[in-house]
């Protein structure tokens, strides 16, 4: 995956936030009007988009796009779009949470599979810029490091969460059985809400 500058990255989280004001504002906002105005972003990766409440510290809204970014811009607004209107479980996003809503944005490499006995597995996971994807069955999770940051995880802890959110026993990560696969991650977040965007 293409390595982004804090300035890029910077510029795609204000993509985001206007395109969510101007949805906000009209419900025929087009968003080729924002990514027409915005500088090409070369680069690949897989986007995903976090709204987190501020006062509450809850999750507002999230989105994964399914494929790499043909247009890195196109990617993150549409995501954006995704997580403030479309998120599952929550209600659109309104004009007086925005305010108070902080914007992340993640951009995600290919996964690779981790392979070897639970050992390996467990020292291959660096929780501070790995992504982990837990596959069993019809059972499917995936965890940023934010999550292990927000909940002070440790690499085991972060297995056995990413193992829960799929639905399964925490120790299931353990099983040959089980796939395990790991991506790099950037995070550009706004430190506050419309705020400074700093890498995490």
């Amino acid at each position: 995956m293409d390595a982004y500058t804090l300035e890029q990255g910077s510029n795609l989280v204000k993509a985001a936030r206007s395109s969510i004001e101007l949805k906000i504002r009209s419900p025929y906002f087009n968003p080729e009007i924002v990514e027409k105005g915005m500088e090409k972003v070369d680069g690949d990766g897989i986007v995903a988009i976090r709204l987190v409440h501020h006062p509450t510290k809850t999750l507002r809204g999230f989105y994964v796009m399914s494929e790499k970014a043909e247009s890195m811009v196109k990617s993150v607004i549409d995501a954006a779009l995704n997580a403030a209107f479309k998120s599952e479980d929550a209600i659109p996003l309104s004009d007086h949470e925005l305010p108070e809503t902080a914007i992340e944005l993640h951009i995600m490499a290919e996964p690779v599979p981790v392979a070897g006995s639970y050992i390996m597995r467990l020292s291959a996971i660096d929780v501070k810029k790995d992504g982990v994807i837990i596959e069993y069955g019809s059972h499917r999770s995936m965890l940023l490091p934010v999550n292990a940051r927000e909940h002070g995880l440790d690499r085991r802890g972060y297995l056995e969460a990413a193992c829960e959110a799929a639905g399964l026993p925490k120790n299931y990560w353990m099983q040959p059985k089980v796939k395990l696969f790991k991506f790099d991650t950037q995070t550009f977040s706004e430190e506050s809400p419309n705020g400074d965007v700093i890498q995490r």
